[in-house]
């Protein structure tokens, strides 16, 4: 005789499941070893038929997936307009906002920099020409 193998034990049981059998009655036939081993699992397998039955979505929803995703379709397939190429304008400025940032704050610390420089310069030149003409 024959042994099946879990795989097949199992797929069997969830067939009889389908058919509308539930408990001892679903199990396919099989050695007594095999169902002492096996009847936690096939109790488990009947126990997630049970609570996982098939989701149908609602009619609003796939009315309303189906306009997004043709939507995003035809954004794809439509040349870029006047108003899409702002848009894309504004998101290059968004994703090179920290760059930007950075480099007008560096900028910006130079210049203040460069204007101490030239202040402590034009002072100094202005005490020794004071200094010079007394």
């Amino acid at each position: 005789m024959n042994r099946i193998t879990e795989r097949e034990i199992l797929t069997d049981h969830i067939d009889r499941l389908d058919a509308g059998l539930e408990g001892p009655a679903a199990y396919p036939p099989m050695a007594p070893d095999q169902r002492r081993a096996l009847e936690p699992l096939l109790e488990l397998a009947e126990w997630l038929y049970s609570v996982l039955v098939p989701v149908e979505p609602s009619p609003a929803f796939v009315l309303k997936l189906s306009e997004e995703l043709a939507l995003a379709a035809a954004d794809l397939l439509i040349p870029e307009t006047a108003a899409t190429k702002d848009r894309g304008q504004l998101t290059l400025i968004k994703r090179h906002r920290k760059p930007i940032l950075f480099t007008a704050a560096s900028l910006g610390s130079v210049l203040s920099l460069l204007g101490l420089v030239l202040f402590y310069m034009f002072r100094q030149r202005d005490t020794v020409r004071s200094t010079t003409t007394t």
